[in-house]
């Protein structure tokens, strides 16, 4: 028995590992689509293919799952919140700025769910939380400040700020997404989510069109990439991961994440930071950990969606 549980503890630890490369690799990628895609065209794609697939594979393992109309409603909710929402904030702001910018950016996600817990949830704050709130926001701030002051690029501070808006989302999301029905599986209710997402967001494909309508074959592989591998199987094995290692032992794991992000951006597609945006990107990720040090309870951070 304790072999057993080793085992599934050691499968648990290297399922999170393959989560958080492919969750961190997903910015690169995304712009490499985003090159013959528009960002609500991508996105659209991408949770179809996911949604589809997720909703077969729950039914294929847990049967057909009694939903009530009232759920539906809320799933429908935070579908537009979690998915068209916050992948069209992700989706516009990778297209107009750096991937290790934006990685790095959203790994504040984490915070805003603290805030928001406290301001809608009442959940009452310790110190660890308001320091590491407090020490991501100077992040935050020297990330954005360099590229007003030193780069002076104008994408890079309009999409940090669209990033800004996408952790916001799945903050929120994080909040309206607690207390579904205890006989629900996990992967039945994102699968529901995904596919009122990818319906609130084809209207808005639609207006945007593709860029190209003939797509190429790195940009097939992108949209394979984002939808089989960071949606699907991620989803998949981030919550076998979350099962078996609980929150505490998960989040660990995901404060990687920006740096894996950094590292992909580097290699696949020639990015650098400079050294207040690496100091920035370090000072977020240690306020994100002094936050997630203390959490006793599930959160579904950026990362479960982005990543």
């Amino acid at each position: 028995m304790v072999k057993l549980k080793n085992s599934r503890a050691a499968l648990a630890n290297l399922a999170i590992l393959i989560t958080i490369l492919l969750w961190g690799v997903s910015g690169s990628i995304t712009k490499l689509a985003l090159r013959e895609l528009t960002p609500s065209v991508l996105a659209t794609v991408r949770f179809f293919i996911a949604g589809i697939l997720l909703l077969g594979i729950s039914y294929k393992k847990y049967g057909r799952v009694e939903i009530s109309g009232k759920t539906h409603l809320k799933f429908m909710i935070c579908g537009l919140v979690g998915y068209s929402l916050y992948f069209l904030f992700e989706n516009h702001g990778f297209n107009i700025m750096s991937a290790a910018n934006g990685t790095i950016i959203l790994a504040t996600i984490s915070i805003f769910t603290i805030i928001m817990e406290v301001i809608f949830l009442k959940i009452p704050t310790n110190l660890n939380k308001t320091l590491g709130v407090t020490v991501s926001i100077i992040g935050v701030i020297m990330v954005i400040g360099n590229s007003i002051t030193i780069q002076g690029n104008q994408n890079e501070v309009i999409g940090s700020f669209l990033m800004l808006g996408a952790a916001i989302s799945w903050s929120v999301y994080s909040i309206i997404s607690r207390g579904f029905e205890p006989h629900i599986p996990t992967l039945t209710i994102t699968a529901y989510q995904m596919i009122y997402g990818t319906i609130f967001l084809f209207p808005i494909a639609l207006l945007e069109g593709p860029k190209l309508f003939i797509p190429s074959p790195l940009t097939l592989f992108s949209i394979a990439y984002l939808a089989l591998l960071c949606s699907a199987l991620a989803n998949f094995l981030y919550l076998f991961s979350l099962k078996e290692l609980g929150a505490s032992g998960t989040n660990v794991y995901i404060n990687l994440s920006p740096f894996v992000g950094v590292i992909a951006a580097y290699f696949i597609l020639g990015e650098s930071l400079s050294f207040f945006q690496y100091l920035g990107g370090t000072i977020i990720v240690l306020g994100v950990y002094l936050v997630n040090g203390k959490l006793k309870n599930v959160t579904i951070s950026k990362s479960a969606a982005n990543h």
